[in-house]
């Protein structure tokens, strides 16, 4: 039986890529500075918080990380108000896991203010007993600690608890961890799909609507 539900939140329960498409570029292009490829991949696991102090070290720019977030912080929850989009069926899945009384939680990289914001603004806080962000946790999504610390504060085992995520390194942390896996397939981890299947119970393409044929045998 499936007990409680961990959602990733950018690229899984939101639709946010038009949010965060250049908003690093522009925060940095003041001090004529470009982040590479290479750059973005060593960020990708990263939270705000750690992507800016990476750049800060590796720039010498001359500011603190804490000061760009600041600087950053309005016009990342603007734009997470105009751009986001909640993914189809995500309201329609969480009204029924409560209909069934398990529990959900978001485990993310996103600030946790900006993502009660977020979350609140499509009808999704509503739902969830805690939002864990990879900061409190001091630990990427790399390893499972934030999937367990997740699990531990719903009173579930992981055999009990269904990860919903996009990418595929978390996927990948995540059966690590013993817990069943939603991958959800995205265009920019396409170069990683392999991986994403290999650490998947069940791929969702386009809507959760897909998942619930695979949660009636759970639930």
């Amino acid at each position: 039986m499936i007990r409680g539900v961990i959602f990733d939140m950018d690229g899984t329960l939101i639709d946010s890529m038009a949010v965060w498409d250049k908003v690093i570029d522009e925060s940095v292009s003041k001090f004529d500075v470009v982040p590479t490829k290479q750059d973005y991949e060593i960020m990708d696991p990263m939270s705000q918080a750690q992507v800016l102090e990476y750049l800060c070290q590796k720039y010498n720019l001359p500011v603190t990380a804490k000061q760009l977030s600041d600087e950053m912080d309005a016009v990342v929850i603007e734009r997470y108000r105009r751009l986001s989009k909640a993914r189809h069926g995500a309201l329609n899945l969480m009204q029924k896991l409560a209909d069934n009384n398990i529990k959900m939680t978001v485990a993310t990289l996103t600030s946790k203010h900006q993502a009660q914001k977020v979350l609140e603004h499509h009808g999704m806080k509503k739902y969830l007993t805690d939002i864990i962000t990879v900061d409190e946790v001091g630990s990427s999504k790399e390893n499972p600690k934030i999937y367990l610390t997740a699990a531990e504060k719903m009173g579930v085992s992981p055999s009990e608890c269904l990860v919903c995520e996009d990418a595929p390194y978390a996927a990948t942390s995540a059966k690590k961890g013993g817990f069943l896996v939603c991958g959800i397939c995205q265009k920019w981890y396409s170069h990683r799909k392999n991986e994403l299947e290999a650490s998947s119970d069940i791929i969702i393409y386009e809507s959760f609507d897909e998942l619930l044929p695979f949660l009636e045998k759970y639930i």
